[in-house]
């Protein structure tokens, strides 16, 4: 793959197609040999690209990679059907650690457990990568880890995930390791969430995004329609960009009661930003004559801190927030 970038000084955005094959007719990767050579292979192409300069990557397909691997957390014989147990304790057991995901090898495609963990990863200078596009399975092994070096290797800025690709209880062991890969983000998409009837996918959404510090700028869809609903929450706990997202559509947050603005400050709290993002929140609140207590968590090098700063907002357009 990576002969096709040698005449190529600098590419700027680039698309990787993976196999489209159905999961079915993967056969090939049912034998260990077979898939360590994709994985070298697709490791080579991707410094490829790199070293091109490249600054927006995509990835799509590769829904053979679905089966390769089962996720099995430590303490629970191989094999054991976690899927039976309720999301909140699943959450709870699976490790935040990449290397102690536990995935292993599906006993029915071959037996080698660390097939992407010892392949050599990325060397020399800091990538231009800004923009990962993630709509494929390459947040299982092994792409996991050839991903996770991506984000670490570049100044990524922009990130989207599709997340209709794995199941939820993968996503919520590894998408915890892909945000503390790439601190900087300051824009996120997470695309074609499950029914907004499951509830703990929009949970699981917020929580994610609350991971990101520098968060300006969010997008968030699910699979039966255009817009992320939040129909039905009581209360709300997220990012300050998140609440203001939320609020912008007429629709969502009908009987909101309470909202807990999450604000990361990993320098210096910025003070302005935080208190223009509440001017805007209350604001829509007004507007839409909706009357929440709204507190503000802070969160800085050295505390936690939760100050409650408006309570009942049919006046919010009268409080003052200095």
């Amino acid at each position: 793959g990576g002969n096709l970038f040698l005449s190529t000084h600098f590419c700027r955005g680039v698309v990787l197609e993976l196999d489209s094959t159905p999961i079915q007719c993967g056969l090939a990767f049912r034998l260990d040999e077979m898939l360590r050579r994709w994985a070298t292979h697709f490791r080579d192409l991707l410094n490829c690209i790199l070293e091109r300069g490249c600054t927006s990557l995509t990835a799509i397909n590769g829904t053979y990679l679905v089966e390769a691997y089962q996720l099995d957390p430590p303490g629970f014989p191989k094999g054991f059907p976690l899927k039976y147990l309720p999301e909140r304790i699943r959450s709870v057991l699976l490790p935040q650690n990449a290397k102690s995901l536990c995935f292993r090898r599906n006993p029915i495609q071959g037996t080698a457990d660390d097939i992407g963990l010892t392949i050599p990863l990325f060397s020399g200078r800091l990538s231009r990568l800004n923009s990962l596009n993630i709509a494929s399975t390459l947040i299982v092994p092994p792409g996991l880890y050839l991903t996770l070096a991506v984000l670490r290797h570049s100044p990524i800025t922009s990130l989207v995930i599709h997340m209709s690709l794995v199941e939820l209880r993968i996503r919520s062991a590894v998408l915890p390791c892909v945000a503390s890969a790439c601190p900087n983000v300051t824009r996120v998409s997470l695309m074609q969430l499950d029914s907004p009837s499951v509830s703990p996918i929009e949970t699981f959404a917020l929580t994610f995004l609350a991971r990101f510090p520098r968060l300006v700028d969010v997008e968030l869809t699910h699979m039966e329609s255009e817009v992320w609903p939040a129909q039905n929450r009581g209360k709300l706990h997220a990012p300050a960009i998140v609440v203001e997202h939320l609020l912008s559509r007429p629709s969502n947050l009908p009987a909101i009661r309470a909202i807990c603005v999450l604000w990361t400050a990993p320098n210096r709290p910025h003070l302005k930003t935080l208190i223009r993002f509440l001017l805007s929140i209350a604001r829509t609140l007004a507007r839409r004559r909706l009357t929440p207590e709204l507190s503000v968590w802070i969160e800085s090098l050295s505390s936690y801190e939760e100050t409650t700063v408006l309570h009942g907002l049919s006046d919010a357009e009268n409080h003052s927030l200095t």
